[in-house]
């Protein structure tokens, strides 16, 4: 009797250290569990940032082809500022040239309207005088219909240099 009261003893404390070890095991399958999960969430994090980084990447990219276009619209532009420039200093130039063509020729034509009114003049001067007058008109005539159909052709160059 005494030994199987031993052998109870014994099966209670081997039943005992089994729901020990039973109660173990299960408290490490959670822990495994949850470490499980919480690798599964940090592959989740690390996908999105993945997905995050590709998408900033593609952003970069983008924005890298417009500050390429944009680099060659300025410098069109430039081109065009220059061009403009260009222009409107030959511009002055014309005008000034012009300016000072017309200055001499009012000086010229005071010169003859002075012959003109000099009552000391003789009939074939005056009458000089007043054909120079009228073949510097019709020079004025010509040189202002070549200036405009010069100006119209560098208009059309323009235009066809703008396009």
């Amino acid at each position: 009797e005494k030994q199987k009261d031993v052998l109870i003893a014994e099966r209670d404390t081997v039943q005992f250290d089994l729901k020990i070890a039973q109660a173990h095991s299960q408290a490490l399958a959670t822990q495994v569990d949850a470490a499980r999960a919480r690798t599964g969430a940090a592959e989740a994090h690390i996908q999105a940032m993945s997905e995050e980084q590709g998408g900033m990447l593609a952003k970069a990219h983008a924005m890298e082809r417009e500050k390429v276009e944009l680099e060659k619209a300025l410098e069109i532009a430039k081109s065009d500022i220059k061009y403009v420039r260009v222009s409107q200093r030959k511009g002055y130039q014309s005008r000034d040239k012009e300016r000072e063509l017309v200055n001499k020729e009012m000086r010229w034509l005071m010169s003859i309207a002075k012959d003109i009114t000099d009552e000391g003049k003789s009939r074939p001067v005056l009458a000089n005088s007043l054909w120079a007058v009228v073949a510097r008109f019709q020079s004025l005539q010509t040189r202002a219909k070549a200036e405009l159909l010069a100006s119209e052709a560098r208009g059309a160059t323009s235009a066809v240099d703008l396009r």
